[in-house]
């Protein structure tokens, strides 16, 4: 592509706007392409919870308006605090939605796109492992998440339970896994 350039914003909201971007391709071309950013352009961070102690992985499930399903996916959240780290970030979330307390965190994939083709949002993606019980979530008012934990070795059985009954997986939990694996680093096993 040779040239991007915003010819408009038809829409601008509290989180989020678009954008129409006029792109120019390699054969002189132009044509329009929209584009979705969160308004404050912070990036997302989220995290693949391990419970060490039980051996088992932990995922949350909520209702997501976009899709009109309930999904199950990583924990995750919007960077909207410039005075901390994104480690800090995500421990935070982790406790919130979750109850677990993280004990290790471990980048894995760093300012990687989600859905590419519409949005401009970047993330973060994290390993966490989390030890002992877990205490009680510690939900923001309009947020109500299911704390999914399941032994490792039945990931894809339980994933595609939850799929049986109509609630969508999110493609990243595999992402992530699949990352590791390439790395040498094998959480499916005890």
């Amino acid at each position: 592509m040779k040239t991007n350039k915003i010819i408009s914003t038809p829409y601008e909201g509290k989180f989020t706007k678009v954008e129409i971007h006029e792109i120019e391709s390699e054969t002189w071309e132009k044509f329009p392409w929209e584009v979705v950013k969160r308004t404050n352009n912070n990036p997302v961070v989220s995290a693949l919870v391990e419970n060490i102690t039980n051996n088992t992985f932990v995922l949350v499930e909520q209702y997501r308006p976009p899709v009109w399903k309930r999904v199950v996916e990583l924990v995750a959240w919007v960077c909207d605090k410039a005075e901390y780290s994104k480690e800090d970030i995500i421990r935070a979330e982790i406790l919130e939605e979750t109850g677990y307390t993280a004990e290790q965190i471990q980048l894995i994939m760093e300012n990687s796109p989600k859905s590419p083709g519409i949005i401009s949002e970047l993330g973060n993606t994290y390993y966490a492992k989390v030890i002992w019980e877990r205490a009680n979530q510690d939900l923001q008012d309009n947020e109500e998440i299911k704390v999914l934990e399941f032994e490792k070795q039945d990931l894809n059985r339980f994933l595609a339970s939850k799929q049986k009954e109509w609630i969508l997986v999110s493609s990243w939990i595999y992402s992530v896994i699949w990352n590791m694996l390439a790395r040498g680093i094998n959480i499916l096993e005890k």
